[in-house]
């Protein structure tokens, strides 16, 4: 996916002459949200998505690419933490974050 995303961008910085700086991002949570309907358009709120939000805002996006795991998805889907970056950081809202440091 990652390599598929940045051809495109390639491909669109040349046929537009322009430098086209994007990246792709994932954060994965895990917890209950609900949602309404807004005409044609489904709202997700609750507690699961704003702290999937807050994920977004951390000192991890100097990356150009990422991947973010959260303790609530490691811990319902039995990931083993030693897979995970021995150095992590809090988010107060949130708890202990754990990245990939390499996404290839």
């Amino acid at each position: 996916m990652r390599a598929a995303f940045n051809r495109k961008i390639e491909e669109l910085s040349k046929s537009l002459s322009i430098t086209i700086d994007l990246a792709l991002k994932f954060i994965v949570h895990y917890g209950s949200f609900s949602q309404y309907n807004i005409g044609s358009f489904r709202k997700l709120y609750g507690k699961t998505i704003v702290e999937a939000h807050q994920l977004l805002k951390n000192g991890v996006t100097e990356q150009p690419s990422y991947a973010l795991f959260s303790n609530s998805f490691l811990e319902n889907s039995k990931n083993q933490e030693s897979d995970f970056n021995k150095d992590p950081f809090r988010l107060p809202e949130v708890g202990v974050i754990h990245y990939f440091e390499n996404l290839n």
